[in-house]
């Protein structure tokens, strides 16, 4: 993992920096400097407070949502409801990739990585790699979503190994 953090460090296009998110229990590498915006979700009946970090850099456009489910019984469903929003965003599909597991996260049933290949709304082709992780009540979803040209191996997995719950 170090060697493909130094090899991204040169990058031109990115420039990779540790963001200890605040609302959370995450530290990544993000290629720019990412924002935070807060929205309220329906989930099961229930409303919860959603915190977005996002940045876009190199034709794509990087993030970690997170949100407490109050319990732990509301976590799947929370997951759940993360995975088939990211499907429904792109109007796409969804095909399950191996992942390794998220440093410290714990083992929820419904934690992976996918890739979803879909559609803007004004029609573009983008392809979306996501993870989704859970920690204690909280639920994770790790997002680049850009083109094939603008997501390549190396920038993906700068992004998603170096994601660890603290």
């Amino acid at each position: 993992m170090v060697f493909a953090i130094a090899a991204a460090a040169c990058s031109p296009t990115f420039d990779w920096r540790e963001a200890r998110l605040e609302g959370s229990a995450v530290t990544m590498l993000f290629p720019c400097r990412p924002r935070k915006v807060e929205r309220a979700l329906r989930i099961a009946d229930a409303s919860v407070v959603m915190q977005l970090h996002s940045c876009s850099a190199g034709g794509a456009t990087f993030s970690l949502a997170v949100a407490d489910a109050g319990a732990p019984e509301r976590v799947a469903p929370l997951l759940a409801a993360l995975r088939s929003q990211a499907v429904a965003n792109v109007a796409g599909t969804l095909f399950a990739v191996p992942a390794s597991a998220v440093a410290g996260a714990s083992s929820a049933a419904l934690a992976g990585r996918a890739r979803i290949d879909g559609r803007l709304p004004d029609q573009r082709a983008v392809v979306e790699h996501v993870a989704w992780f859970a920690a204690g009540t909280r639920a994770y979803q790790a997002t680049v979503l850009g083109t094939d040209r603008a997501v390549d191996p190396q920038t993906l997995a700068t992004f998603f190994d170096a994601v660890q719950v603290r």
